[in-house]
């Protein structure tokens, strides 16, 4: 390389990543070897062109024997034998064999790999190397896992990933994440894809699986790499690799971590009893004065006179008296806010506040940090010759949440043997299970309708104290004694089935998973390899209700000890899953010259069968007796069964001249039991092709920058045989088994059996189609800056839907029919980038960047458009835009005059505004963006200094919109709702002339002043730390005198920082897919909390 192609290569290293000192970026990265002749025993030095390598893997191929280099990158090795195989290798760096000829001293030069070329990636029914591969596929390796604290694998896939779309909408312990992978294909809206484990598709519960127990997972997005599973990869595929054991000693590795949580955006603060106080007098006042006509006078007078019972109930007190039980001393309730008489109030000077702000602050008490366990521990290493490798594992998570009594605890087992029994057969299989019990209370409405005027405590009607269980000594919850505007549930249920001693109400699930995995390969003559493999996942969910016998809005004195007069209800739901996955596979390798062929004929049997019951019961009327033995009346009962099988055939050949052109076709044909005889059966295949360029003749003149450039393109198809209703308001509703059948539900009249239709039969129902083609180029240069720009689209065609019938046409329950309606296309740009800004002896800074753009399009509604409403925000499905469109009138802003709100309505061909909301039509909606992010992406930043690590990811989305129901609640005056003061403070509209951000309070019409209009839908951008690590890894010659290979601390955080609209809010900007945060952020109304902040640290330790 010529000092001017030196001094161009460093200029642009700079300038791309703000380094100036590369170090020695333009070392030799070729193997060298240096050799001493001598006895059976090595000594010698492992480096690379920074210098010594530290923890490099020495061993002799095939056996036990192995050893790790020092600090200092010095190994010794015993027991040799002339003509044995060594083995060097450490991450990052290509991996050396070197023959023994009877040296005593070996040092080793290991070339970079940084780029990866010949990695080997995990794909549909095998491996395949990277630089060969046709299709695209993203990789994830355990080291990036291990870095984020979830519960489970999925949530820590986002932002690792181009066109791999990971929303945290649950923050409750256990709770699952929503992924997509290039976008959205089917008309209900769900984005599920097939999980591959260790090779087999996989059934279990995804928490179920120890993330620390997974190697690597391999995300496959497009037709060439993911059509190989036929219909079950219409929404993409991620491929798990468990941990295996490696040829060598027995190696254990402990891991445990300590930390706690809370929410990855801070909770607001309540308007304090002071403030609430002045707001609902305003709101009171206004009415009077300005829509009834009263004076400043009167108006301020009835204000005063009535706003302590807009959200207190009077109460009769030891002396007699009507009270009202307020963080105050009880006074007169026309004394607790006063006026002037011109409409200014102010709260009364001798107010004397006899509660503690913990008594009052909804937040604080609903909220506390909480400690985080998690451990795990494992075994791996393989017998004296090398031939039988093994791994097992046992780890245990107890995550307590932050909100009340949440929790999420697991245990996991995991035991892996593989063997080669004799050179031509092969055989092992692995066995995990996992049991799990989780606790959640869905609140988030609940801590919506909460004021600072009372308290999630009763109260004595004396208030001078609280009242207590007089079994526990806890204070009694307030289901609606003091709380004029109760919300139906309360806040603070901290019951569990399995630790109840105050008989709360509870909502426990139990969970175990059991996955067991086995396989044989035979050897065969002519190249040919013949594999046979059966998987078995066997699932239980548990999920235990009990409604509290001694607590409730009927709860009686002495409290805690006393049954109520109805008593409490159980309730048990039980789903019992198993699938049976059993394939074979015939392969056959060969190389002629320059040209190799690989090909592989398949069969899979697929059987799912899952088993449903249900009982529910009332009347108990003992305390902590939570079984349905103790109901005594209004019994409930039900229970189905799902059956469901897929039968598949398959093949593929991959085709490899020089190392330059690559070639690859596949086939399946899949029959489901989702459709009747006459289109059982669907085909699909792909076709890809790569051209390395960078390995043609006329490139000889670029290899002194340019490592590699490749061109490869795929076009291919998959399908889709999973049905989900749609249900009236956008949602994904439960999924349909038996779509092209007629069936039937209970309908008795008089005490006479009956039935009435559930489903309309629809026998030509078809396979949904999904036509994928994808266009890349691969780049690497100077061994230092690697990365691909792909090009996409999906179009799913004959989307399966379950339309609704008009009400003529209904019969019994079934309101609709399944059919084919629809077509729609996903299409965007996947930049990838890694870099290595500097690397020197010391120091290296390496740059992982990943940026998705996505554009989702309804192309073909043969049903004609229609307009829907969820949680009160509009959205349009129509031909040109996407699957979630808001459509919706506009705001025109605050009346200054008048203090009302003004809407853009339709006049002839241009707008004008009105005040009347009843004069909006649909003719006046107006399209207003999408609630599906249009771009998204990550930057990681990888430091190493000396023994000390520091790795920061940044995540963002753009181009979404989100409807912040939350913002509406928590900014509008309603009787037993507190506002968040900080977000109205100075923007209400309060008296002629002000330019107001939100319009005049009202008490007795609240709901004029929060019409469903884009004045709550925001632009949905955000960008947050999702992680930061800083870890120290303990030197060698330390680890050595305490018996170590291995020790590191570290420190992290996820979800460190939010910014974006959505956090000025006080609201995270994860939300599900309709992009609304109604009762809490996910489309299921469950009131769950939003994504937590994780802080743990931790010790990694291995011997």
């Amino acid at each position: 390389m010529t000092t001017n192609a030196k001094w161009v290569k460093m200029c642009v290293l700079a300038a791309l990543f703000g380094s100036v000192g590369t170090g020695n970026i333009w070392g030799d990265t070729f193997p060298s070897i240096q050799s001493v002749q001598q006895s059976n025993k090595v000594t010698g030095l492992v480096s690379d062109d920074m210098g010594p390598v530290a923890g490099a893997s020495i061993s002799v191929k095939g056996t036990s024997n192995g050893t790790i280099s020092d600090a200092d990158g010095k190994f010794e090795l015993n027991n040799l034998k002339k003509g044995t195989t060594l083995v060097i290798s450490f991450v990052g760096l290509e991996t050396q064999e070197i023959v023994w000829d009877g040296q005593s001293v070996l040092n080793v030069n290991l070339k970079s790999d940084t780029q990866k070329l010949d990695e080997v990636v995990v794909v549909a029914y095998g491996t395949a190397k990277k630089s060969s591969f046709t299709g695209s596929a993203s990789v994830v390796k355990s080291e990036q896992l291990e870095k984020i604290s979830g519960s489970g694998f999925v949530e820590a896939l986002q932002g690792m990933s181009a066109g791999v779309s990971v929303v945290n909408n649950e923050g409750t312990p256990g709770s699952d994440s929503r992924i997509q992978i290039r976008g959205i294909s089917s008309m209900s809206g769900n984005t599920t894809p097939l999980y591959v484990v260790d090779g087999m598709p996989y059934d279990g519960t995804l928490n179920s699986i120890n993330p620390s127990d997974i190697e690597s997972m391999t995300v496959l997005k497009d037709a060439a790499a993911s059509s190989l599973y036929g219909s079950r990869a219409a929404n993409g595929v991620v491929v798990i690799t468990t941990k295996k054991g490696k040829t060598g000693k027995p190696t254990v590795n402990f891991r445990g971590a300590w930390g706690t949580s809370d929410l990855a955006v801070p909770h607001p603060e309540k308007a304090d009893p002071y403030q609430q106080l002045m707001n609902v007098w305003q709101s009171l006042y206004n009415d009077q004065y300005y829509k009834y006509g009263k004076s400043a006078q009167e108006a301020g007078d009835y204000a005063s006179q009535n706003v302590i019972s807009r959200h207190v109930l009077p109460r009769i007190n030891s002396k007699g008296e009507t009270v009202y039980v307020t963080p105050f001393k009880s006074m007169p309730a026309d004394q607790y806010v006063l006026h002037d008489g011109n409409g200014n109030c102010y709260t009364n000077p001798a107010l004397e506040m006899v509660w503690d702000k913990s008594d009052w602050d909804w937040y604080d008490i609903v909220f506390s940090k909480k400690l985080r366990q998690d451990y795990g521990i494992d075994l791996s290493g393989s017998s004296q010759d090398g031939k039988t490798q093994y791994y097992t594992s046992l780890g245990y998570l107890d995550d307590k949440g932050y909100a009340n009594e949440d929790y999420y605890k697991r245990y996991s087992f995991r035991a892996s043997v593989t063997s080669d029994v004799n050179k031509w057969l092969s055989m092992g299989g692995n066995l995990a299970y996992s049991y799990a019990r989780q606790s959640s209370h869905g609140y988030n409405r609940a801590l919506v309708f909460s004021n600072t005027l009372n308290s999630p405590y009763l109260r004595n009607a004396d208030n001078t104290d609280w009242e207590y269980s007089q079994k526990t000594g806890d204070r009694i919850y307030d289901y609606g004694t003091n709380n004029a505007n109760f919300f139906g549930a309360h806040v603070l249920n901290k019951g569990d089935y399995w630790n109840n001693p105050n008989d709360e109400d509870f909502n426990s699930n139990e969970f175990s998973t059991i996955s067991a995995k086995y396989f044989a390969e035979i050897k065969l003559p002519f190249d040919l390899k013949f594999r046979t493999a059966a998987n078995i996942d066997d699932n239980t969910q548990n999920i235990y209700g009990y409604g509290s016998a001694i607590h409730g809005g009927d709860q009686l004195a002495p409290y805690g000890v006393t049954v109520k007069t109805n008593g409490g209800s159980a309730t048990r739901e039980s789903y019992k899953t198993t699938s049976l996955t059993w394939n074979n596979l015939l392969t056959w390798d060969r190389a002629f010259g320059d040209h190799s062929v690989n090909a592989m004929i398949g069969h899979e049997y697929y059987h799912y069968n899952q088993q449903y019951t249900y009982a529910y019961g009332e009347g108990i009327m003992q305390m902590n007796q939570y079984e349905l033995s103790s109901t005594a009346m209004n019994w409930d009962n039900s229970s189905n069964r799902i059956r469901y099988a897929l039968l598949s055939f398959f093949g593929k050949a991959d085709y490899n001249y020089a190392n330059r052109y690559y070639l690859s076709a596949s086939f399946r044909r899949d029959g489901s039991s989702r459709f009747s005889k006459t289109s059982r059966w669907g085909n699909f295949f792909s076709v890809g092709g790569s051209w390395r360029i960078s390995k043609e003749a006329f490139m000889e003149s670029t290899k002194d920058w340019l490592d590699n450039l490749a061109l490869r393109a795929s076009y291919g198809t998959s399908g889709n045989d999973k049905l989900y209703a749609r249900n009236g308001d956008g949602s994904t509703g439960d999924e349909i088994w038996y779509a092209y059948q007629s069936y039937y539900a209970s309908d008795n009249l008089y005490g006479m059996p009956g039935y009435k239709p559930s489903t309309i039969g629809t026998p030509g129902l078809k396979w949904e189609k999904n036509k994928q083609f994808n266009v890349a180029v691969d780049f690497s240069f100077w061994n230092r800056l690697s990365g691909t720009l792909e090009y996409y689209t999906r179009n799913s065609a004959d989307l399966l839907y379950y339309k609704d019938l008009p009400l003529s046409a209904q019969v019994g329950d079934a309101t609709g029919i399944n059919t084919n309606l629809g077509n729609v296309r996903n299409e965007g740009f996947e930049l990838t980038l890694n870099a290595t800004a500097i690397r020197t002896k010391e120091f290296q800074w390496n740059i992982d960047f990943n940026f998705s753009t996505l554009k989702n399009q309804v192309t073909y509604l043969p049903g004609g458009a229609y307009t829907y409403s969820n949680r009160v925000a509009g959205y349009r499905l129509e031909e040109g835009k996407s699957l979630y469109e808001f459509y919706m009138p506009k705001n025109a802003g605050v009346n200054p005059e008048n203090g009302n709100m003004r809407y853009w309505v339709r006049d002839g061909s241009g707008w004008k505004t009105t005040e009347n909301f009843s004069d909006v039509t649909t003719d006046d909606y107006q399209w207003c963006g999408t609630s599906i992010p249009k771009a998204f992406g990550s930057i990681t930043n990888n430091f190493k200094w000396k023994d000390f690590d520091l790795s920061m990811m940044w995540y963002a989305s753009f181009g979404a919109k989100m409807y912040d129901y939350v913002y509406l609640e928590n900014t509008t005056v309603r009787n037993g709702v507190g506002v968040i003061q900080d977000l109205v403070e100075g923007k209400v509209w309060m008296k002629p002339g002000d330019n107001a951000v939100f319009p005049r309070w009202s008490a007795d019409d609240y709901s004029s002043t929060r019409k469903a209009t884009d004045f709550y839908l925001f632009n949905n951008n955000y960008y947050r730390l999702r992680n930061l690590t800083v870890g120290y890894t303990v030197p060698r010659a330390i680890t050595n005198k305490l018996h170590l290979s291995f020790a590191r601390i570290y420190l992290s955080g996820d979800n460190l920082f939010t910014f974006g609209p959505a956090a000025n809010r006080h609201n995270d900007p994860e939300t599900g897919l309709i992009g609304n945060n109604y009762n809490g952020n996910a489309n299921t109304d469950n009131g769950v909390q939003s994504a937590r902040r994780v802080f743990m640290g931790g010790i990694q330790v291995s011997f």
